[in-house]
């Protein structure tokens, strides 16, 4: 449990990390626990370390700040062993000279100093740290942020790392699909891509062709509708002349004719409004003339009547 003391202490480093921040260096208290605190250090320009983004944790106990906190890097750097408590004078491993002026920021200043200073003099290295090639630094810097972006942790601490890792993959993507279009371009999809574009420019030809297709065409005569509908009249008129002798001769009665009348002649209208309809449109007047001749369409009437 800690201090009362402590926690407004750690609380008041925070809001100062929030008002100035430190260059190269993150730092954010758990959520759960204000005594945990994740940092990022961003490796410097001119080091082996450069473009490194590492990634670690700092455990305060709860006499903080009279006591020092336990230091730990998580990301693989190539200059400190990974979940291993760093040896460091403002580190729990040397209390006896740890500073209660010190800060969160100090703290992490002076790991960053520690990590990129000094790396020829490092003849015995300290409890924590390694040895390795100046190029195993650099591979192990380029490859970091894709190590932290993996850990569940890191992805909730600090998901502005996640996202500018994800822009430099569709970066990278983007690069290398130009560089092997420019250098090794791919003949197969090119000639899908020529394919494509054949396609298009004969559709675009063919409805170009409809249009003037559709421009071309004579609109439909008025005087040859005007004669289809005389011709249709007639047509009608014979068998209703007709029919009006027939019946008077069966029935013997004008009211029994003129009500057979009525319903012939709306039976007649309403045919009469079906064919109106299809002579309006001039696509269909177009094919009925194209395709039957005007006996043929006379002789066609008749028979329905």
């Amino acid at each position: 449990m800690a201090e009362k003391s402590c926690v407004k202490r750690l609380q008041k480093e925070y809001r100062a990390l929030c008002k100035e921040p430190v260059s190269h260096v993150v730092a954010r208290p758990s959520p759960s626990d204000i005594l945990e605190w994740h940092y990022v250090l961003e490796g410097s320009e001119g080091t082996p370390f450069a473009g490194g983004y590492y990634y670690g944790k700092i455990k305060f106990p709860p006499e903080y700040p009279y006591k020092p906190p336990g230091i730990s890097m998580t990301t693989p750097n190539g200059r400190f062993m990974t979940q291993k408590k760093i040896c460091l004078s403002m580190s729990d491993f040397h209390p006896e000279s740890w500073n209660p002026m010190w800060s969160v920021s100090s703290i992490l200043t002076g790991l960053l100093s520690f990590m990129t200073s000094g790396l020829q003099m490092d003849t015995s290295p300290t409890t924590g740290s390694v040895n390795t090639t100046t190029s195993e630094k650099q591979r192990l810097a380029k490859s970091s942020l894709s190590f932290n972006c993996k850990n569940a942790t890191f992805r909730k601490m600090f998901p502005e790392y996640v996202e500018k890792y994800n822009q430099q993959q569709l970066s990278e993507q983007l690069a290398s699909e130009r560089v092997s279009l420019e250098t090794s371009p791919d003949k197969s999809s090119s000639s899908v891509l020529a394919k494509k574009l054949e396609s298009t420019g004969e559709d675009m030809r063919r409805v170009d062709g409809l249009k003037d297709v559709r421009k071309n065409r004579k609109p439909f005569p008025t005087w040859m509708m005007l004669l289809l509908f005389s011709i249709f009249g007639v047509v009608m008129a014979l068998p209703l002349l007709q029919l009006q002798r027939n019946l008077y001769r069966r029935y013997k009665g004008p009211q029994s004719v003129l009500l057979e009348l009525v319903l012939y002649v709306l039976l007649r209208l309403s045919c009469l409004t079906d064919l109106y309809r299809e002579m309006m449109d001039m696509e269909a007047a177009l094919n009925l003339w194209a395709d039957f001749t005007p006996l043929c369409l006379f002789c066609q009437l008749i028979g329905e009547c």
